[in-house]
Formats: C-alpha cells, structure tokens, sequence
C-alpha cells in the first residue's frame, strides 16, 4: 500500500526529513515541513504478515526548529512522541507528546527538559528503561527519563552546562574523544542497554548504560577504533557490525575483545564499494582500446578518492609467454581421472609444438610426445574416453594413448582428401573435407568408427558440436555448422546427422567460428562472424528449432567463440578478437561484456593445479594464462586521496589528469604526506591542484591555494597563438570558511606543466567574485564570474603574460554553469534557469539570444546540439529546453521552450560526454549522449532519440504502467512528474530507461499483451488501483480509484506500431549504449 502525504503549502524542514516508529508498531512519525508532524495509523491485525497504512494525520507543534524526533512507552505502555528541538537563542530542549486519536491531535505530556547537551543531534530511545531516552551532544552524552522528578541523587552536569531541568533526572558522561558530531547509531545488544555511535570524523564510540530503579546509575563510554564515515550502523550478531557510509566504502566490521597494536577494537573483515557522492567525472580511455571507463571525484573529507569505474570483465594475469604466429591453442589432462590439464598443445603454419607443467609447476616445451605428430598443423586436439588423445591434422586423425604416447588408431581421408575442420567430444569426432563432405566417427573399443556422412555441396567454415541431454553430459547430441560461401547456420541431430534447422546468416560475411552453449537455463546457438559481429538464436532443445535472433557487435575482426567454464562454477563463453569479450547469461539474455586485453586470437581452458580456473590466452606474440574474474556490469578500483576530490578534468595529450581537491589540515604543510597531520592544532580548509599519471594514478605534481581560497573548477585551454594547453583553476575566497557564503572575489590561475613533471603558475588575475566554472572557447577561456559571463585572452603585455578580459555580460543573478557548443554558450544560473547566448567575433560582444524564464536552480548543463540543452536542478529535476531559431516572431525566438521534464530523485553534479560501451574504427557514437554523476553515487546515461523512437517507448511505458501492477502499488507517472517549490507538472519529453528495461524480462505472453495493449488476467496482471489513498492532511480517501482508460478523449493504453521482436531489438540497442 502507498500513499502521499505532500503538503502543498507547508515550509520544509530546515534540519532535514525525521521519521520515527511507535515501539508497538501503532505509528509512524515523520517530521516533513516546520511545525507540522504527519502520523501515520498502522492497522492493528496481528495476522498479518506486514502491517497496513491505515490513515494519516497532520498534526500542528508549536516546535519549528526540529533536530530529532523518536518513539518511547510510558509506565502505562503508551507511545510518546519525543521532540528535540532548539530554540531562536540556539538552546536545546525536549518536550513529548501523546498522540490522541479521537481529536486527531498531538497532546503535550506536561513535561519537559530545557537546555539539554549542547549540540545535541540525536534522540536514542532505551527499550530497557521505560521512558528513557539517550541525548547525543558534541562533548556529552545524556540520559533522561519522561516523568521522573529532580532527586537529589541525580547527577549533576558541569558548571558550563547548567540549565533548567523540569521534571527529570539526566545523567551525563563526556566522550572519550575531542568535540564531534555524531552522524548515527545503532543498537548492540538484546535488551536495548548497549549502543553503538558514529560521528563525523569515523569515530566508533560504544555506549554501556547501568540500569537502575531510578533510570541508570552510570554512562560508560569506550572508543573503539575509526571507521568509514557512518550513515547507519547495524549490529547483526557474533560481534560483527555493518557500516553504512555515504561519504566512504561500506563496511563489515569485527568488534575485537581485545586491542590490537593500534589500541582499535575494530577489525574491518570487508569492503563493499561506494561512489557517493560523485561531484564530477570525467571518461578517458588507457588503453586505446574503443573502450571509455570513467574517473569519478568521490567521497567525502578523509574518504575522499578517485574511483575508476569500467564496463567489462577484469582478466587476472598470472603468467605470460613468448610465442609468436600460433593460430590454435587446446589444453590435455594427463588422464581421464585427472580433474586439472598439465598440456598445451599449439598449432602454427606446417608445425606443432608442446608446452607441459613440470614437476616445479612451469611451463616447459617439449621436443616429442610418442606418437604426436610435430612436423604438421594440427586442427583440433583433445581427450578421449579410455586415456586417449586426439589429434586431427590435414592429413588424418591420429589416436594415441596418453602413458605410453603410442598411436592406438588412426583414420585419413579417402582420395588423397584433406581435412579442413574438425570438433570433438570425448567419444565423438566430425571432420569436414573440401566441398562440404562431413564423417561423424565414434569412439569404440578405442577405434573410431564412421558412423555417419552428409554431404553439404558447400565448403565448411566452422563446426562446434554439444550435448543438449542431462542424461548424456559427455555424448554430443546436436552439431553446429557453418558455411563458407552461403553464409548459412545448419543445425544437425547426431548420431544419424539428421538436418533439423538452417539459419541464413548474412549475405556477404562468413561465419568463423560457432558455439553451443547454455547459459542461465537458456541454450543458445552463437556465430562469430568475420566483421566481429555475433549472431545468436535461442534453441529448442527438443526440436533443436532456432528463435530470438539477436545481433551482438564485439569487434571489428573476426570472431572465435569458445564455451568455458569460470572459476565460480558460472558457464560463459569466450569471443576472441580484436574487442575480446565474454557472453554470459543474465536474466535470461545473452549479454556480453569486454574483457581488459588488447586482443585475444584463440582460447583454451587451463584449469591446472598450478593456475586453477584459469585460461590460456593468445594474445598479439604472447600466450597468457589467466583467470576471468567475476562477470559483471561495472568494475571499480579505488584512488585513496586522504581528501576530497572536487573537480577532474583529463588531458590526452600528456596522458595526466588534473583534480581540485579539498583537505582539512591542522598545520601549514606543503607536503604530499597526506597522513602529516597533528591532532592538536587548528583544523583549516586548504585546496589543491594536484596532477596524476592518468595510468598509473600515481602523483606528479601539486599546487598549494591561497589561505581561504577554494577551488571551484578546472579545465584545459589552449589560447591563440599557442601550442600548450594549460590547466585553468577557478577559485573563490570565503573569508569565514564557509564553503556556502557567497564569493567576494576569487582568482583565475593559469598551468603548464612542463615535460609532464612539473607545475608552472604561468599567471593568474584577481576578479571581482568567485569563479564557478571555467572553460576553452574559440582558443580563449570563458568563465562564469558571480553574475558575470567573461571572455579572456593570454597575452604578453609589459608587465609579463596576463589574462586581458575581452567581453563580458552581465544578465544573471549568479552563472553557476556554462556549456560550449560552437560559438553558442548555454548559462545555468542559479535562479532564472538557462540562458543561451551567442559570440560575435567582429563586435567582441556576447548577444543574448534566448531565456528560459520558468524558475530553476541549475545544478549541471550540457548542450545536445545546437539548439537543445540538457539541464539538472536543485529540486531534482531534469529538463530538456529547445531554443527555435526559425520562428517568425521575435518574441518566441527570444525564449527557450522546455520540451522535457523528469523528476529524477537525485541531484546530478556533472554531465560528460562518452560513454562505457565499447565503440569501433568507423563506427558513430551518438553525439548527444551524456554520462552523469549525482550525489548518491548514481551514474546514469542520457541519449537522444528520433521521434519515431520517443513515441514507441512513450507508448510502451504507457502501457505498462497500466496494465502491469508497479512495485509496492507505486504509481510510477507521480514518481516521476516534475516537482519544484512553485510546481508540478506530468512528466514528458524524457522516457524514464529504468522503467521499461525490464519489458526484456517479461515472460513472452506479458511481452506479446504490452505491445497489444490488451488487459493482462495474470498474478502480474492489470494494475490494481483498490488500494486506499493516505492523504496529508487528513483521512485516508474512502474511494476506490478506477483505471484511467483515457485524457481528452485520448486512450493511454493502445496497440504499439511495432511488433515485440522490433521493440526487443531496439531496447537492446539502446541498453548496449551504457
């Protein structure tokens, strides 16, 4: 059940949203504008399974300011609403309310408690002493207790912290450590006596209380060690703690019973990656490869890092050999009892050679092996049943027993014939001849016997052959094969070599290499084609009949696909080109993800007992024995920086990154020992430019800013009349080292850095407020100056090289954000939106060409094309604007029309071009495409879409938000309609990627019934609208919503123009973008 509790008038809360939980799961509490708490009615039916929103209240406290509020139970069982809050002389105090149901109304207890720790931040209810309630300060820790009156037993705080106390006993403890801010808790035993605390600095503090008949006795505090910055902790059991960070990696932590040499009771057993907060990224690509990853500046304070977040699967390297011009590679167990291989044999043009394990477990080349046949290029080798091994050449199949090495069979070609592919199982072989002749052999008595011929009138190019019983595991039951000149995919039963299905594949490129696999339940038939495409159909197992053609690009050469087996127990397979990559199943699609190597020409596996799990890689002149690690969507390594990172911008040129970061020091330090620092002096903000090898990340250079100084942005120039390209810093000074007070004035420095070793301040101006953002235009620098917009050159003046402002305009409150397409300049300002303006270059001016005059905070901006820009809001809001230059009347080309709008739940800090996808030689990437970064660590891609591509998905998630029940009875259309503090408006203009996605993961029926647009009679079935509404303001709606069939005469829910393979294969697309 679902509801809305908004309140269209009220003022939000300044210290942030609250909500409490009634102990008797009665009420929930929550604390959303100033002055007003909602109560929300949880049902009282203990059967069941999850309690039910029943009604909702708003209810008036005379308590604007807020800090806290949390649920106890009185002597009588009763919940009661604990208010912390502070007064207009910044004074703490408490007061509880009981909530009375039948006037609908939150009534005051009579009791209070004035002036409470000082800073206190957090209400911690103790379900061990009725009425009790922890306080969290900044120096202290409180203990009160609702009704009990002043003794005097009670203890007393310090002299400093006298204040009145009405109708209570407090017990107070110090903490253990200087002033924090405590940031959560959590409690760590049964009944409710021992509590964990985190504070700002990633101090863990532990709680003890000492219960007594008057509340409790004693306040032991014990710090027990650092830990990631919490933002909510867990204790689950067996002293193990689960930390969850915002501004740092999440943690699991073991509680130790004694300290270690560090004097931490804190032993962190794992790591879970975070990226929050993203504040800015950039792409860049090391390795050449087609392939973007993204740096993100993340993190907060001494967690702050750069996060280097690719798409792919990572190959751990364990050992690399020289071996130049193999064209196959298979491995050999030493018996048929063996679970590792210990061989490697590889062919070459009119050669074979050998590489074994030795008794030292290295790879040794050895110059015979019986019967093996060294002086011809082998085809195909493998084992046997019955200790045998099979060697296929041009000249004939020789069968050799693997002790004594002696050749136990043999079989060649009639006429002179010979072989030019073969594929095995281990009691199987099929061998192709010239012209398309196919024999299938079968092993028996340690012969190989013809069972089987077909001729195929066409030459062979590929052949893979599996097993599609469980009951037969080893004996291959289905033949794939692929031809040279008709391009076709022909699918064969064995034994008898039966012909069930063929698939014409392309009209003008070969098929190089097929597979069978299953994967995630799914078995599929896969073609590598000769133009790095992959072409894959779903197969019947029964009838071996071919469906779901899928088109899949992984490079740009041909492509060898090998089924293997990874270190998880996971089925994959292999596709080796110049864009190696790995195709796995994933919710029942096959999905492919590029691997971290350069190329990969041929596969086998190498699962040794030196190199468990691993594969052997030709990879350029080299053969590489490695393990795929876990297949997934995003790998993410971790920059520590011991500060946070507030801008990144990438130069390709030199191969290095800049960063603005901000640190916290306690003493003047020039210094790159991030850990220099001394506990006990004064804490100051100071920023840097610091400069990194965009490869190896390590450290090259760093420029010290200016006592209160903060960096704002970072960008690379390259002036006219010069080769170089600097680094440009944008600064601001905040005289009272609030990072949000306005700017008075700042600074616009100027870098080079000379021979890649070193920083050079080639010069810097003084401006007149702070600078938000700077940027290359037409070989000058734009910058955003407070209100400003300016235009600099670099030039050499008497007094050296300068900075000498061009133009300026002066239209806006404050240009928080520019965007350059061209000689049109997009400005997000921070209240009147976007405004596009235009360089003239024979006037020296900027004209304005076009307002957005609705109301936006502008928090990121890109330009798609010329006449369209993509903005980000503080209300968390994307919007799209469309400037029309070819309207005939004046007044409309002056003003830039929102053509999309989309409440996106996050603040987005940043957009970039790129994407994570692997792109080719000559092929288009979209140019309106952007990568972006939020606040909560989300990474998200924007693409631009035909018209014809909009109105599919608009109507496809038209339908299936009507006809498919949403998560929890969310109404997914309220989610996401645009929000500010002046309005609300339906979304449109922007189709929300998230929301119909999933449509690839319905079941065919509910895929075939959303295009149709027809009612679903199913348990995922048609949209349930009974629930009842939870109103703010009052009671829940009595009335049963019907389904909203049609706007303005309009239907909502109608039929697709498309059928479900097309709109499948379009989503397809669109998800292999990101």
């Amino acid at each position: 059940m679902s509801g809305d509790i908004r309140d269209r008038v009220g003022r939000p809360t300044e210290c942030g949203q609250l909500v409490a939980i009634d102990p008797s799961s009665r009420f929930i509490a929550s604390h959303l504008y100033q002055g007003i708490i909602n109560i929300i009615v949880l049902s009282e039916n203990s059967d069941a399974q999850d309690k039910l929103l029943k009604m909702s209240y708003s209810m008036r406290v005379e308590e604007l300011q807020v800090i806290d509020i949390a649920f106890i139970l009185d002597q009588e069982d009763e919940p009661l609403l604990v208010i912390l809050y502070q007064d207009s002389h910044m004074k703490q105090h408490l007061r509880t309310y009981h909530v009375d149901m039948k006037e609908e109304e939150l009534k005051c207890s009579g009791w209070r408690c004035l002036d409470v720790c000082p800073g206190a931040s957090h209400l911690i209810p103790v379900p061990a002493i009725k009425g009790g309630v922890l306080i969290t300060g900044s120096e202290y820790i409180g203990f009160v207790r609702h009704g009990q009156k002043n003794t005097s037993a009670k203890q007393r705080r310090p002299s400093d912290l006298e204040g009145e106390v009405d109708y209570t006993s407090i017990a107070v403890q110090s903490l253990p450590r200087e002033p924090s801010n405590i940031e959560c808790f959590g409690v760590a035993d049964r009944e409710g006596l021992c509590f964990l605390l985190g504070d700002h600095r990633g101090d863990f503090y532990m709680i003890d209380l000492t219960p007594s008949n008057d509340g409790v006795s004693a306040i032991a505090t014990q710090h027990l060690g650092k830990i990631s910055i919490p933002t909510a902790i867990a204790y689950l059991d067996n002293r193990y703690v689960y930390i969850g960070s915002h501004l740092g990696d999440a943690q699991l932590v073991r509680l130790r019973s004694e300290p270690d040499e560090n004097n931490s009771h804190v032993e962190v057993t794992n790591t879970y990656p975070n990226i929050a907060p993203i504040s800015d990224l950039c792409t860049i690509d090391r390795g050449l490869q087609g392939q973007d990853c993204i740096v993100t500046c993340s993190g907060g304070y001494h967690h702050g890092s750069l996060r280097i977040i690719r798409s792919g699967v990572g190959l751990i390297e364990h050992a690399v050999m020289e071996m130049a011009n193999i064209t196959g590679i298979w491995s050999i167990r030493p018996s048929d009892q063996s679970a590792f291989v210990d061989t490697i044999v590889m062919a070459f043009i009119g050669e074979t050679r050998v590489l074994r394990l030795d008794e030292d477990q290295e790879m040794a080349e050895l110059d015979e092996l019986g019967s093996l046949c060294f002086n011809m290029q082998t085809l195909y080798a493998g084992n046997m049943d019955g200790d045998l091994l099979v060697q296929v050449t041009p000249a004939g199949v020789h069968l050799l027993d693997l002790h004594s090495g002696t050749m136990v069979h043999g079989w060649t070609p009639a006429n002179g014939q010979h072989i030019t592919v073969a594929c095995a199982s281990q009691t199987q072989l099929v061998v192709a001849l010239p012209g398309g002749l196919i024999f299938y052999l079968e092993l028996q008595n340690r012969q190989l016997v013809e069972v089987a011929t077909s001729d195929l009138k066409n030459d062979v190019a590929c052949m893979h052959m599996s097993s599609v019983e469980s009951a037969l595991p080893h004996t291959a039951t289905m033949l794939a094969v692929g031809l040279w000149s008709e391009n076709h995919l022909l699918i064969y039963r064995l034994p008898g070599l039966n012909l069930m299905t063929q698939e014409k594949l392309s009209q003008d490129i070969t098929p190089r290499s097929v597979a069978i696999i299953s994967l995630d339940g799914v078995l599929y038939v896969a073609a590598g084609m000769g133009d790095g495409q992959l072409i894959a159909f779903v197969c019947n197992a029964e009838t071996l009949a071919l469906s779901g053609r899928t088109l899949h690009v992984v490079g740009t050469q041909s492509v060898s696909l090998v089924p293997f087996t990874a270190m998880d127990g996971g089925q994959h397979v292999f596709a080796a080109s110049d864009r190696p990559a790995v195709g796995y199943g994933e919710l029942q699609r096959l999905t492919f993800s590029g691997v971290n190597l350069q190329e990969a020409k041929h596969i086998c596996s190498f699962n040794s007992a030196a190199y468990p799990g691993c594969l052997a890689i030709v990879s350029g002149d080299n053969i590489i024995i490695g393990a795929v690690d876990e297949v997934r969507r995003l790998h993410i390594r971790s920059i520590p920086l011991g500060e946070m990172p507030r801008r990144i911008c990438h130069q390709p040129s030199t191969g290095v990154l800049g960063v603005l970061t901000m640190r916290t020091e306690t003493l003047p330090s020039d210094a790159m020992d991030l850990d220099n620092i001394h506990a006990d002096s004064v804490e100051e903000e100071r920023s840097y430019l610091r400069v990194f090898d965009a490869n190896t990340f390590d450290p090259i250079d760093f420029y010290r800013m200016e006592e209160y100084e903060l960096v704002e942005h970072v960008s690379l120039v390259t002036f006219k009349g010069s080769k170089r390209e600097y680094f440009v810093v944008g600064t601001g000074f905040t005289y009272e080292g609030d990072m949000y007070e306005e700017r008075t004035d700042g600074r616009i420095l100027v870098f080079d850095l000379e021979d890649r070793k070193r920083l050079r301040l080639v010069t810097s101006r003084r401006v007149p407020g702070g600078v938000f953002q700077v940027c290359a235009f037409s070989e000058r620098l734009l910058a955003c100056v407070n209100s400003r917009v300016c235009i600099y050159d670099l030039e050499h003046t008497e007094n050296g090289i300068e900075l000498v402002e061009v133009c300026e305009q002066r239209l806006h409150i404050a240009a928080l954000r520019c965007a350059i397409r061209g000689d049109f300049i997009a400005v997000g300002d921070l209240l009147r939106s976007v405004s596009l303006l235009s360089y003239l270059p024979n006037e020296s001016t900027l004209s304005v060409m076009a307002h957005d005059y609705n109301r936006h905070w502008v928090t990121a901006l890109s330009m798609l094309r010329d006449e369209v820009v993509l903005a980000a809001d503080g209300c968390f809001n994307l919007y799209t604007v469309l400037h029309r230059s070819d309207e005939a009347d004046e007044d409309m080309r002056q003003h830039l029309e929102e053509v999309g709008m989309f409440h996106l739940g996050d603040q987005v800090n940043q957009f970039c071009s790129g994407s994570l996808a692997a792109h080719f030689p000559g092929q288009t990437r979209p140019d309106a495409m952007r990568l972006f970064g939020t606040t909560a660590g989300m990474l998200g891609v924007a693409v631009s879409l035909t018209a014809e591509q909009y109105e599919i998905l608009h109507q496809l998630s038209c339908n299936m938000e009507h006809l498919l029940q949403g998560f929890g009875g969310l109404d997914h259309a309220s989610w996401r309609a645009y929000q500010d503090e002046y309005r609300t408006a339906g979304a449109f203009g922007i189709i929300d990627g998230d929301y119909v996605k999933p449509f690839l993961d319905l079941p065919l029926a509910l895929r075939q019934a959303v295009v149709e647009g027809r009612p679903i009679n199913t348990t995922h079935g048609k949209r349930s609208r009974d629930d009842e509404d939870i109103g703010s303001g009052g009671r829940a709606s009595q009335r049963r919503r019907s389904p909203v069939s049609s706007i303005d005469g309009k239907p909502l829910v109608k039929p697709l123009s498309v059928t479900v393979e097309e709109l499948t294969q379009l989503l397809e697309e669109l998800a292999r973008l990101h």
